[in-house]
């Protein structure tokens, strides 16, 4: 896969988690609603950000990056999901999608798929990532 390839993928993967995420954020229901409805609504911003952060390595270098809906769901590997409603079902598949793309990032750098400047700014973004992938893990944790 050559690097446009690589990083529109990232782009649609964040693009549609951020989709995702958003609906989560809409339908959230019942106990958890006050603490996870406004967190769900960060993470949502900063999967946005960092699918324009992605998009803009490849206009930089020449490109032209996905930027449809129906781009980002034919490159995707993360399916388009109905919300749940129910917070533990919700956190759990934010954080299974954030693996994912945290996971391909990680991969893909290690294997020298992107040069410093690019791989700074992906790598960045799988890091800031990784917090709320953790927060969604330790949440539904048993106390």
């Amino acid at each position: 896969m050559e690097e446009f390839a690589l990083i529109d993928r990232i782009v649609a993967d964040l693009s549609v988690c951020a989709q995702n995420v958003r609906a989560r954020h809409w339908l959230l229901m019942g106990p958890k609603y006050e603490g996870w409805h406004p967190f769900l609504g960060e993470i949502y911003e900063k999967l946005a950000d960092a699918a324009d952060k992605a998009a803009e390595i490849i206009v930089q270098r020449g490109g032209i990056p996905v930027h449809t809906m129906s781009q980002f769901l034919e490159r995707s590997e993360i399916s388009e999901a109905e919300a749940a409603g129910n917070w533990e079902t919700d956190v759990a598949r934010t954080g299974a999608e954030l693996k994912q793309i945290i996971d391909f990032i990680n991969l893909h750098d290690e294997q020298g798929a992107w040069d410093g400047a690019a791989s700074n700014d992906l790598t960045q973004i799988a890091s800031e990532l990784y917090h709320y992938y953790m927060f969604c893990n330790r949440s539904l944790m048993p106390r």
